[in-house]
């Protein structure tokens, strides 16, 4: 099957971009890693080559566009001519600059990236950080949960470990996150600062917000909503001087009570996290995202090539 996924990639890309509709892709990374750091169960990672590897991919099949222009690049592309795709990456994390911008920049690739403004904060990292590295280095994270009145299965492994903490209420998800970051207190938190936004910028890299705490906006009242829309979103547009108009929901959540607040808030756009391909005429505080598989190669063209044939 490994030596027909590029044969069978083609075919696919090729009858997608020789057919009428009018569709196209947008990607969402998270954490990029080199050859040394393990994969870990939760956070999403991408070895740095792997980055390299799939972003040339994009360039020789692809329309790269940025994550604002890709509804308008779908209506509007014509037939035969290569499909839109915007690249996207999620959390304020220090590997967007130090392993994704030079790779982004020798590659010529546009990219967007969902910011929380964390570092206007006293964040100390997120919560599913802590409880993937307690997890690495062989902590029990089921005891500290426990001891905190949650009922946890002894057997409980970090997926789900990471499915409980996400449902609970905005206060007792950050008195888990202070536990957890208390278990690895010799861990460095890995998040992006000031400066690291500021360079983002400064080499033309478009920029939306992921909200600051990265509460399920559906767990959330409709007043708590208006508040994680705009809490931390200032402290960006005030380093950037720029209003930020892309949104993408944390854990790709929403309903129709929190679209209506983003709307409200002055979003044009906003991204969830649904693996399937954008079609002319989809709702745009609605739109899908496909996380990057892990692999290049034939691997990488057959995912992409499948998702936007088939449409999910």
């Amino acid at each position: 099957m490994r030596l027909l996924s590029g044969p069978i990639a083609w075919i696919l890309r090729t009858g997608t971009r020789y057919s009428p509709r009018r569709v196209g892709l947008a990607l969402v990374y998270h954490r990029v890693i080199d050859d040394r750091e393990p994969l870990g169960p939760l956070t999403p990672s991408t070895r740095a080559w792997v980055l390299r590897r799939q972003l040339e991919h994009l360039h020789r099949h692809y329309s790269v566009v940025g994550a604002d222009e890709l509804p308008g690049a779908i209506a509007t592309r014509r037939f035969g001519r290569r499909i839109p795709v915007a690249v996207t990456f999620d959390d304020d994390l220090e590997s967007h600059v130090s392993r994704a911008l030079p790779i982004l920049r020798q590659t010529g690739t546009s990219a967007t990236f969902f910011l929380g403004g964390s570092w206007g904060s006293d964040h100390e990292g997120y919560w599913w950080h802590w409880l993937e590295r307690a997890w690495q280095l062989g902590h029990n994270p089921v005891r500290v949960l426990r001891a905190d009145g949650l009922w946890v299965s002894p057997d409980a492994g970090p997926s789900e470990l990471a499915t409980l903490i996400q449902e609970l209420p905005p206060e007792a998800r950050r008195k888990v996150g202070r536990r957890l970051r208390e278990l690895v207190p010799d861990e460095a938190c890995p998040s992006l600062r000031s400066e690291g936004v500021r360079r983002l910028r400064a080499h033309g890299f478009h920029l939306g917000f992921h909200t600051r705490e990265h509460h399920s906006l559906t767990s959330l009242s409709s007043a708590e909503v208006v508040g994680a829309l705009q809490a931390g979103r200032e402290e960006i547009e005030a380093l950037t001087g720029e209003r930020i108009s892309l949104f993408a929901y944390p854990h790709g959540k929403y309903n129709a009570c929190v679209r209506r607040r983003v709307s409200d808030a002055g979003y044009r756009l906003a991204f969830t996290t649904d693996r399937r391909a954008l079609r002319r005429g989809d709702h745009p505080l609605a739109l899908g995202r496909m996380t990057a598989p892990p692999r290049a190669g034939g691997g990488f063209a057959l995912a992409l090539g499948r998702t936007l044939y088939l449409g999910s």
